[in-house]
């Protein structure tokens, strides 16, 4: 800390080294297995600067079930379940923040993987896709990595790491139909992706085109981390909302979309945030400019349709609907 921080007060940035091998993991030297209680991380961190993602449900001792701490000076947060344990603790690495919890700067303190820095230890390949996962003894380490469309980032960069206690998993005998798959033909480029979500639900919802129909509770069985739709389904879920943003839509469907309706009910909707209540304007389409790869389009009912954009889709020939 410089004597000028000293004077006006500037809080010293607190050094964090985080020490992860097949016995146990370590922060500042301290031993930690999962789950471990959340006061003796916030012994070693501080108090956290944000709360977030607390239900505020209770079980029957009076804990809160969920409740995610971010220490956003640290670049850190964790995952505290039932009985104040934490069950998952994240460190941010890029500057560009995945999730809507992650910390606002990046961790810049020491994360060994067996001795190793973990840039060593974590090595992404050409064909990895969102998540790589490392088992480390009875530790697992997630790398969250930046898909080609990450705004702000290097397509396969490294953009936080969760560790957590790996647990035994039933492996399907059936492929992940949810898998990213490349189209070999040409695809619509949309500058929307909120209307992008009102034709898939055209295509996939009502017309039954786009292959495989997503379905959130069987796209969990196959995430990287465990996600309880019904617990975290009051917002868009950030593992969906991924799927439908790398999600190729054909130009060979643009022929079939002459109408799109939206609705708080929309299928699609209840399938990225389940729980959702319609009350927010998450949804809202910003730009009604992709209006123009559908040719065929004559009707459109959404949420947000001022006098503005009314006047530039009747000059489209687009109805309005109610």
């Amino acid at each position: 800390m410089s004597f000028l921080d000293k004077i006006f007060g500037k809080k010293e940035r607190k050094s964090v080294n985080i020490h992860v091998d097949k016995d146990n993991f370590k922060i500042n030297g301290k031993v930690f297995s999962f789950p471990f209680l959340y006061s003796d991380l916030k012994e070693i961190l501080g108090e956290p600067t944000r709360v977030l993602m607390s239900d505020g449900k209770s079980d029957e001792g009076g804990y809160v079930l969920s409740s995610r701490y971010s220490w956003d000076d640290l670049g850190i947060d964790a995952l505290e379940k039932s009985q104040g344990k934490v069950v998952e603790l994240n460190l941010q690495i890029s500057k560009t923040k995945p999730y809507p919890f992650s910390p606002e700067n990046p961790f810049s303190g020491e994360f060994l993987i067996e001795g190793k820095p973990y840039q060593e230890v974590i090595k992404i390949k050409k064909e990895d896709y969102l998540f790589v996962e490392y088992n480390v003894g009875k530790m697992e380490i997630s790398a969250c990595i930046a898909s080609e469309k990450e705004e702000n980032c290097r397509p396969q960069e490294i953009m936080s790491v969760c560790i957590c206690q790996t647990e035994p998993k039933l492996k399907s005998k059936k492929k992940n139909p949810y898998k990213f798959k490349k189209e070999k033909g040409e695809i619509i480029d949309f500058k929307d992706f909120n209307f992008k979500l009102l034709v898939i639900e055209e295509l996939m919802y009502n017309q039954d085109l786009l292959k495989p129909k997503f379905d959130i509770y069987d796209f969990v069985e196959y995430a990287e981390r465990k996600i309880n739709p019904d617990e975290e389904g009051y917002e868009p879920i950030p593992e969906a909302l991924e799927y439908f943003r790398n999600l190729e839509i054909p130009k060979k469907w643009v022929e079939k979309i002459t109408e799109l309706y939206q609705d708080g009910g929309n299928e699609i909707y209840m399938q990225i945030s389940p729980q959702w209540d319609g009350e927010d304007e998450v949804y809202n389409i910003q730009s009604f400019d992709d209006v123009e790869n559908f040719p065929r389009l004559k009707r459109i009912t959404a949420f947000n349709i001022n006098d503005e954009v009314c006047e530039f889709l009747k000059n489209k020939g687009i109805e309005i609907g109610n």
